[in-house]
């Protein structure tokens, strides 16, 4: 099941780099000062992409008892606030964040 979660994110993180990629020419060609739109649909793929590569950890570190090791998944994290949320952790201040 949760192998097939992960394919689930996988393929949105695959359809949100095309509208990433796609929105980038787009603001290329307008030659729109503006990326606040990228950065934040480049954002939204990146977490996608952790919760992939979250749940395959958890996929793969599962025993025949269900029990799992949801810190070590974590580990497979890149993006340092996601790891925190889904540790029950709050995000880093908005200080601490580039955009």
């Amino acid at each position: 099941m949760l192998d097939r979660l992960a394919g689930e994110l996988g393929q949105l993180a695959w359809e949100i780099d095309r509208i990433d990629s796609e929105i980038g020419q787009a603001v290329s060609a307008a030659q729109a000062p503006d990326t606040s739109a990228l950065q934040h649909v480049d954002l939204l793929r990146q977490e996608v992409e952790g919760l992939q590569q979250f749940v395959l950890a958890l996929s793969g570190n599962m025993t025949c008892g269900c029990v799992c090791d949801a810190a070590g998944a974590v580990g497979a994290l890149k993006l340092r606030d996601q790891a925190l949320r889904l540790q029950g952790l709050p995000p880093e201040t908005p200080s601490n964040v580039l955009w």
